[in-house]
C-alpha cells in the first residue's frame, strides 16, 4: 500500500511545473513551517530561486537532511520505504541526500527533518563529504579549515571542493562522499554497468567469472582496475562463495572509500527477487554450467537482464556458452534462469548497498 501511494504521488509531482515546485520549496523553508528551515535569509532564498529560474528546467535541487528518527531497525525500515536510503546513522538520527520529491515524501509521511544544506544536483564544484575524526585535535583541525554542517560523535559533514581532499588526506583524515551514497535518482532508474569478458583475462580466463563480475561492479563505482588485478591479489577461489565475494569487494571499497558495501547471501528465492526489484545489480551464482557466476540487473517477469562474463548462455540447466558473443545485456528467460540459480529454492548472491556510516 505504501509503495502504491508513493508511486502515485511521484506521478502527480512529475506534472508540476518547475516554478510551482519552487513555490513549494519556499513554503517549506518558511519559519512557520514545522518541517525545516533551509535558507538563512529572504535574500538567500531569492538569489537561489533566481539562479534556478535561469537554469535548465531539468535541473534538480539536492538537499542534505537531518532526520529526527530514532535509529534502529524500525527507523531503517521507515526511511527505506519513504526516501529509499540514507548515508549516516547516529544517536541523534539519520542523514540523507534527497531530491525535491523525496523531501515532499518526508512531509507526506510526517517525518521530522531539518535541512542542513542544498545545491543543484549537477553542481560538482563542491561536494558533500563525511570526515571522520579520532581526537579533539583532528576535529579542531577540520573546523579550522571547513565549516561543519553537522557534527556527530566521530564524524562531521562538510561541503568542500574536490581539491580540498588533498589537505584532509595529508592529515590522514578519512572521508566518504555522500552525494553518490543515497543519490536522488528514482529507484526504478536502470543502472548501466561497465562490461568485462572473462575470456579476455590473462589469468585463468576459464575460472575467473566471479572476479570479472566484481570488477564490473567496482568499475561502476570508480575503480580503475581490471579483473586480472583481483585475481592477482586474491586468486580464483576466494570469491566463489557469496561470503568470499563480500570480503573481496569490501576490501577494495574500504581502501578506496567507495560509497557502497557488499553483502553475501544464501537465502530464499523470494528474498532474492525482492532484492533484485530494488534496482541494484546482484552477482548471482548458479548452474548455468557446472558452476558459474554472472550479474543480474533486473527482471521484467519474463526475462532477466544480465551482464554475463562468459558470453551467451544456451539457457539449459548445467548447459554451455557461446563465448564468441558478448555477454553484455543478455536476456535470459525467467523459467530457465530460475532453474539454474535455485534448484532447491535457495539462491546464492552478493548485493551492493549504499555505505552507511555508523556513529553511535
Amino acid at each position: 500500500m505504501l509503495k502504491h501511494k508513493e508511486t502515485k504521488y511521484y506521478k502527480s509531482l512529475s506534472k508540476l511545473p518547475l516554478l510551482f515546485l519552487l513555490l513549494i520549496i519556499s513554503c517549506f523553508c518558511s519559519p512557520a513551517f514545522a518541517g525545516a528551515q533551509a535558507f538563512s535569509s529572504a535574500e538567500e532564498l531569492g538569489e537561489f530561486k533566481k539562479n534556478l529560474q535561469q537554469a535548465d528546467s531539468r535541473l534538480q535541487i539536492g538537499f542534505i537532511v537531518h532526520l529526527r528518527v530514532l535509529p534502529g531497525m524500525a527507523g531503517d525500515d521507515l526511511l527505506e520505504r519513504t526516501i529509499g536510503s540514507f548515508f549516516y546513522r547516529g544517536k541523534s538520527g539519520y542523514l540523507a541526500h534527497v531530491d525535491l520529491r523525496r523531501l515532499l515524501l518526508l512531509e507526506l509521511f510526517g517525518i521530522t527533518y531539518r535541512i542542513l544544506d542544498k545545491k543543484l544536483l549537477d553542481d560538482h564544484k563542491e561536494r558533500w563529504y563525511l570526515a571522520e575524526f579520532r581526537s579533539c585535535h583532528e576535529l579542531e583541525l577540520i573546523k579550522s579549515s571547513f565549516e561543519p554542517l553537522f557534527v556527530g560523535v566521530k564524524a562531521v559533514l562538510i561541503r568542500i571542493r574536490p581539491c580540498d581532499l588533498g589537505y584532509l588526506q595529508k592529515h590522514k583524515i578519512e572521508t566518504w562522499p555522500v552525494e553518490e551514497v543515497s543519490g536522488a535518482a528514482k529507484s526504478d532508474d536502470k543502472i548501466e554497468l561497465p562490461y568485462f569478458s572473462q575470456y579476455k583475462n590473462s589469468l585463468n580466463p576459464g575460472g575467473t567469472c566471479q572476479n570479472t563480475c566484481l570488477a564490473m561492479i567496482l568499475r561502476h563505482y570508480g575503480w580503475k582496475g581490471v579483473p586480472d588485478d583481483i585475481t592477482r591479489a586474491w586468486g580464483s577461489q576466494v570469491a566463489q562463495t557469496p561470503e568470499g565475494g563480500e570480503k573481496v569487494f569490501n576490501s577494495y571499497a574500504e581502501k578506496l572509500a567507495l560509497p557502497v558495501r557488499a553483502k553475501g547471501y544464501r537465502a530464499a528465492y523470494n528474498l532474492f527477487r525482492q532484492k533484485l526489484s530494488q534496482g541494484h545489480p546482484l552477482i548471482v551464482h548458479g548452474y548455468f554450467t557446472a558452476g558459474h557466476v554472472l550479474i543480474a540487473s533486473s527482471c521484467d517477469g519474463n526475462y532477466y537482464d544480465c551482464h554475463d562474463p562468459a558470453g551467451k548462455w544456451n539457457q539449459v540447466y548445467k548447459g554451455s556458452y557461446d563465448t564468441s558473443v558478448s555477454g553484455r545485456n543478455q536476456k535470459y528467460r525467467l523459467s530457465n534462469f530460475d532453474k539454474a540459480i535455485s534448484p532447491d529454492g535457495m539462491v546464492w548472491w552478493v548485493e551492493f548497498n549504499p555505505f552507511v556510516y555508523e556513529d553511535m
